[in-house]
């Protein structure tokens, strides 16, 4: 354990650098080194790289989260000890808290720095063309491959898919009295929500599901009643009524997409919409008149997905969504002639369990 008492102020100083400029600097250049040699195309993104990254990211968010949670236990301490004029005591944990900040500061500093680089990285080699990580989010190792089964799970919890089904009923009496209904899930991921939905819904429904994704493990299989499909390979949903045809399936009734292809079609770059905008033209080629698309709607503040997301990552704890809803993300471009010319808005539900529908009506 380090004694301040024993050292001067100059020793203090080069030990703080130490402990924290050197993890800086190794995490730094090792990002640096790690982001040339991805733009340059030295070396191709892979499993390894890909779990490496995954591995960081949780070290980064535990170490940090446990790190800042212990050190604020410390300082409460001393200001305990303080209040009952304990000196002896002050002086002891605040010798234990300098010397428990130095040693976490080997794992925080460089994680922290990687992950704030290689964010920055990830996004520039993204817009520039060079890595598309969507494909490697949800393989086995990668950031996002278990949480599509934490966000099952979540979801039976929260009776999410028996208040869809109910819903989608108020919104659409129209489409189930239909004798055969057409069920499209253009980013379905591995198809654990729509095999639920499959259980829950009437057995005249075809549900086809497809992504853009080709390399996702676990996936829900096909069933051989021919009423459960999961087309094989990499389906763009911004190509949804070419990718139907493949099938030959002229039209859908229900497209749902959570936090998928409408989902990815805009950021907080975007000023126009046009991908918004874009993708509502193709699911309305892709509908028959009166079908509906269904987005999630739920309303999240920042520090609420903040909170999620460090007891997902900390603790395995899912305590709600990660990220803000799709309704939250295009609201802003809704004021939009064609979507308004072409489709009625709906918000039903409340909470986690809120959708947005947008039914055919030109």
């Amino acid at each position: 354990m380090i004694d301040l008492s024993a050292l001067a102020i100059n020793d203090i100083a080069v030990k703080f650098l130490w402990y924290f400029g050197v993890p800086f600097l190794i995490g730094l250049i090792f990002s640096l080194v790690l982001w040339c040699t991805l733009r340059l195309q030295k070396i191709q993104f892979s499993n390894a790289l890909n779990l490496m990254n995954t591995i960081i990211d949780r070290v980064t968010f535990v170490s940090t989260f446990w790190s800042v949670s212990i050190l604020v236990l410390m300082f409460l301490s001393i200001l305990v000890f303080l209040v009952l004029g304990m000196c002896a005591q002050v002086m002891l944990n605040v010798n234990v808290l300098v010397t428990f900040l130095l040693y976490a500061a080997i794992i925080v500093i460089p994680s922290l720095t990687y992950y704030c680089v290689m964010d920055i990285a990830f996004n520039n080699l993204k817009s520039s063309g060079i890595l598309d990580l969507k494909d490697w989010n949800y393989v086995k190792g990668g950031k996002l491959y278990r949480w599509p089964d934490a966000t099952y799970r979540y979801l039976k919890k929260i009776n999410w898919y028996e208040n869809f089904l109910l819903k989608t009923k108020e919104v659409a009496p129209h489409i189930y009295q239909l004798p055969n209904i057409v069920f499209v899930s253009p980013s379905a991921n591995k198809g654990r929500i729509e095999e639920k939905l499959y259980d829950l819904f009437p057995k005249k429904i075809d549900f086809i599901l497809m992504d853009y994704s080709r390399n996702i493990d676990g996936k829900a299989n096909t069933k051989s009643n021919g009423k459960f499909t999961y087309l094989e390979g990499s389906f763009d949903g911004n190509s949804l009524k070419a990718n139907l045809a493949k099938v030959d399936i002229r039209f859908a009734d229900i497209i749902m997409d959570i936090r998928g292809c409408i989902w990815y079609s805009t950021d907080k770059k975007d000023r126009t919409g046009e991908g918004i905008t874009r993708v509502f033209k193709e699911y309305h080629r892709s509908l028959n008149m009166g079908g509906i698309i269904i987005i999630d709607a739920v309303k999240l503040r920042s520090k609420t997905i903040t909170r999620n997301q460090i007891f997902y990552k900390c603790l395995n704890l899912v305590l709600g969504f990660q990220e803000v809803s799709t309704y939250q993300k295009i609201e802003r471009f809704l004021e939009n002639d064609f979507i308004n010319k072409h489709f009625h808005k709906e918000i039903v539900g409340e909470g986690s369990n809120c959708l947005a529908t947008f039914k055919k009506i030109s």
